[in-house]
């Protein structure tokens, strides 16, 4: 059970740090929304799974560009 409980626990704050991070509304690019949306529909999909959202977290190490940022984002907004 506590098995269970931890990976209850690391999901979700991985969850939350992924859900940020590839957000679609983050980006401008049409291109660039397609695909992130498609990784937030997997994030979505495995929110309560520890290990596919690990993979989904080497799969899109870096998923922001900073010049694809809108003007008002900037870094210490992310």
């Amino acid at each position: 059970m506590d098995a269970v409980m931890n990976n209850l626990f690391l999901s979700k704050r991985l969850y939350d740090l992924l859900k940020v991070k590839c957000h679609p509304d983050r980006f401008i690019e049409p291109t660039q929304k397609e695909i992130a949306t498609g990784i937030y529909q997997n994030i979505t999909k495995y929110k309560t799974d520890y290990q596919q959202l690990l993979n989904i977290k080497e799969q899109v190490k870096e998923p922001v560009s900073y010049t694809h940022l809108r003007a008002h984002e900037t870094l210490m907004n992310l």
